[in-house]
């Protein structure tokens, strides 16, 4: 299967679906974290949890989440299909 172009616009429902989550901003209190935002992601038949790097805004940790979503071999198909029962924009 040929690697698509990455959608240009977010979709938070999509990664939802997929199992990804926007989390933070970290607490006053937590350190390097603090006021930070940082995915994580898991889905059905994992064992663990992957999370992503901290980053300054919540649209700076989604688009992280977004293109490490498109770039997993394993979801291309899920996505594509996804992708395909879209309207076109």
């Amino acid at each position: 299967m040929p690697k698509p172009a990455i959608p240009s616009t977010i979709d938070p429902a999509l990664m939802a679906q997929m199992g990804l989550r926007i989390e933070g901003p970290g607490a006053t209190d937590s350190g390097g974290l603090a006021g930070r935002y940082w995915w994580s992601w898991t889905r059905d038949g994992w064992i663990g949890i992957e999370c992503g790097a901290d980053h300054p805004s919540w649209l700076a940790a989604a688009q992280d989440a977004w293109q490490t979503l498109w770039a997993d071999p394993d979801c291309l198909p899920e996505l594509m299909a996804v992708e395909s029962r879209s309207p076109a924009t």
